[in-house]
């Protein structure tokens, strides 16, 4: 059972310390013997010096004393006087060292009594000497030499016993140095021995199965299986437990993603930085009738038709080095199929900085394609075999007309049918008007002509365009616009969007009512844009398709197609024109409260082109 890494590393640690408290407990207690050693040394040395200046100091007071008998002098009694003074100094020093020795204190204590009584028998003698009584002196003198006597004999045997301590407190100094030694050899030696005792079985119990780990993850961030798991309950076994199970979480994460990629009806690949298929879906099979096997390690380029290459190979290295994460890069292409047939596809390609390789979306817009031809013939179609037949009829119409108004009867019945013919023939003609402008806007094939001119000139031509309209229903116009605003727009085209919203509010305001036309500077957001809008008091539009009602044949309600006569174009061709202009378009009503409808326009040509034309300007 291996052991967790908490109490390996609680080995680790405790283990040496352990060590090295031995070993400072061994060397303190050396160290303590050697001071102890050397105090006693020190006190040996110390009591035989005082008892060497104490034999003195009583030879030279027996000296000097013989000397003053002879020749007596104040200088000799100065000296004696000292010389007793020196020496009660050292009897109290070896007084107060015996206490520390309680050995030999039973020596101490005769050797402190003899020199006592050598010193009152040396008193005597200079007291007998000084009262000049030679017998007492005599006596006291003998005694003197009696006392020196017993006191040089127990100095002797005190030398000799402190001599056989100092040479012991001598050799307890060497064996604790020669124990000191052995102290801090045995402390390298051990601590090479732990050490490499204890990174060997580091190295067997941790570092060998670290090693397995990352091996193991290094086969997990591959997409390869991890090595066999490693045994026993400590945390790299846990943790190898969890790389195993999420090896185990990937395998059938990636098998349920390939599963999904397969299913994908687009074409799904990764590029590498040679611009080569490094994995691509089954979609391919499918689509171009190539399987993955066939596409892998392939060059794009190679399945892109001749005249898109240079185009495709510029916007995947676009996409490659583009700073922007999760920014992709859409462009169009025709791949080359098995068959040899073209397949128009749209493309988005995504740049991956972890993987180094891009990840494209590719869509097969044939069948758009092949809508849009369809468009464009049925346009040709309406442009040629419908227009012409049909301006054809309104001429006829016209003469007809003319040839009843010459008849001084004119039958009613025939009048009203005729009536209503033209009237068919012309709504006809502004739908078909309708979807070529359309259709011209949204190609860009329409030239747009802007310049920078005042406003109510251009809305006051729009209001006369259709005063005959608001007339009928007995509605108002007021515009209130500054003479001086400028703004920079196409005038063709901002009348042909002013008819169309002044056309839809006298369609649906009521009789009497009035209708206005406000243009002012924008602020906020639109700041630089001239903002104009049309107010009328009608029904109003629901709010839930306010973002509908400007796409193709949209009306606000079903009947509307029907009874106001109207194609549901106008809207949508408004919208194209203010978008060409780089502006915006809107609606704000509620119902039965009137409708607002707003658009914007450059207020001069350095917003124009600062707004980028493929994009709706904030």
């Amino acid at each position: 059972m291996a052991l967790s890494l908490t109490k390996k590393a609680v080995i680790l640690v405790t283990v040496p310390v352990l060590f090295e408290i031995a070993l400072v407990g061994t060397l303190a207690a050396a160290f303590l013997r050697t001071e102890e050693a050397r105090k006693q040394e020190n006190h040996a040395r110390e009591m035989t010096g005082h008892i060497s200046n104490i034999m003195a100091m009583h030879l030279q007071r027996v000296a000097f004393l013989a000397l003053s008998k002879s020749e007596p002098s104040t200088a000799v009694e100065e000296r004696i006087a000292t010389l007793r003074t020196k020496m009660h100094g050292e009897l109290a020093e070896v007084a107060k060292m015996q206490r520390e020795d309680p050995d030999q204190a039973a020596k101490w204590k005769t050797l402190l009594g003899l020199a006592k009584n050598l010193d009152d028998s040396f008193a005597q003698a200079k007291l007998y000497r000084s009262e000049d009584k030679q017998i007492e002196m005599g006596l006291a003198i003998a005694k003197v030499r009696l006392y020196l006597d017993q006191l040089i004999k127990l100095s002797d045997q005190l030398h000799l016993s402190q001599n056989e301590l100092l040479n012991q407190r001598h050799q307890e100094l060497l064996r604790s140095s020669q124990e000191i030694q052995m102290a801090l050899w045995a402390a390298v030696f051990g601590s090479l021995v732990i050490a490499f005792g204890l990174l060997l079985y580091f190295n067997r119990g941790t570092a060998d199965r670290l090693s397995s780990l990352m091996k193991n993850t290094q086969l997990l961030a591959a997409g390869q299986a991890p090595l066999k798991a490693l045994t026993g309950d400590d945390e790299l076994a846990q943790i190898d437990r969890l790389f195993h199970q999420l090896h185990l979480s990937l395998m059938m994460l990636r098998a349920r993603e390939r599963t999904i990629l397969d299913n994908a009806a687009e074409i799904i690949c990764s590029i590498d930085e040679d611009m080569r298929f490094s994995d691509i879906n089954n979609a391919s099979f499918r689509l171009w009738g190539m399987s993955p096997e066939d596409l892998l390690g392939k060059r794009v380029i190679d399945l892109i038709q001749a005249e898109d290459q240079k185009s495709v190979l510029k916007s995947l290295k676009t996409a490659s080095q583009s700073q922007k994460e999760n920014e992709p890069i859409h462009f169009e292409a025709g791949v080359k199929k098995a068959d040899g047939s073209i397949s128009h596809t749209e493309w988005s390609a995504t740049y991956s900085p972890e993987s180094r390789s891009l990840c494209c979306v590719i869509h097969d817009i044939s069948e758009r394609k092949e809508i849009d031809r369809l468009k464009q013939d049925f346009v040709a179609m309406v442009s040629h075999d419908l227009r012409a037949p049909l301006t054809s009829i309104q001429m006829v119409h016209s003469l007809i007309e003319q040839d009843l108004e010459m008849q001084p009867e004119i039958n009613p019945h025939a009048q009203r049918n005729l009536s209503m013919a033209r009237d068919n023939v012309n709504r006809l003609m502004a739908l078909i008007n309708n979807l070529l402008d359309l259709d011209k806007l949204e190609s860009g094939m329409m030239d747009l002509l802007p310049k920078q001119q005042t406003l109510l000139p251009v809305v006051q031509t729009s209001v006369d365009a259709v005063r005959a309209i608001a007339q009928k229903s007995k509605l108002t116009v007021d515009t209130c616009i500054d003479p001086a605003l400028e703004a920079y727009f196409d005038q063709e085209k901002l009348i042909q969007v002013l008819v169309n919203l002044l056309s839809n509010a006298f369609k649906f305001s009521p009789s009497g009512s009035q209708v206005r036309i406000v243009a002012t500077p924008a602020e906020g957001n639109e700041a630089g844009f001239v903002h104009l809008a049309v107010i009328d008091q009608g029904r109003g539009v629901p709010p839930a398709i306010h973002d509908k009602i400007f796409e193709r044949f949209r009306q606000a309600e079903a009947a509307d197609g029907r009874e106001r006569k109207g194609s549901g174009l106008g809207l949508s061709i408004c919208k194209a024109i203010v978008e060409q202009h780089r502006g915006q378009i809107g609606v704000k009503s509620q119902d039965n409260s009137g409708s607002t409808f707003w658009f914007t326009v450059p207020a001069n040509s350095k917003v124009f082109d600062a707004v980028n034309g493929d994009k709706k300007p904030l």
